[in-house]
């Protein structure tokens, strides 16, 4: 256990917007997600990352979602834009034997954290991640 320390707020109820953000802050750098469903291509996201106390930067996509991914409504959107490429590196994953990103460990990993924060609201107290 490395003693960090994690807080969580969500809500789904929020009046007056329709964003998602999450803000990572550690000892030597801090990222920031923010998704808002508005203008051409809002799915893409905006993701920023500061080092060293530096100030927040944008950090450029690893993949581009296609063209048209944006041209039908929103489920559409968020399956040609989001979904689709997951799928895509899952079965490149399959065909090379390479594992792909995110894996089967960083989706293990992840619903380590939101059952520790689903306990953790639960009992009112602090709750440690499971490795």
């Amino acid at each position: 256990m490395s003693g960090a320390q994690v807080t969580f707020a969500v809500s789904r109820v929020a009046h007056a917007t329709n964003e998602q953000s999450l803000e990572v802050w550690g000892t030597d750098g801090a990222l920031r997600y923010r998704l808002v469903r508005e203008g051409p291509r809002w799915f893409e996201g905006e993701l920023y990352a500061s080092r060293g106390g530096a100030g927040f930067a944008p950090v450029a996509p690893r993949a581009t979602p296609p063209a048209r991914a944006g041209e039908d409504d929103a489920t559409e959107v968020i399956g040609k834009a989001l979904i689709a490429p997951l799928v895509a590196s899952l079965l490149d994953g399959i065909r090379t034997g390479r594992t792909p990103s995110p894996s089967f460990d960083d989706g293990l990993r992840a619903q380590a954290v939101l059952d520790a924060a689903l306990e953790s609201s639960r009992r009112g107290a602090w709750v440690a991640v499971e490795a």
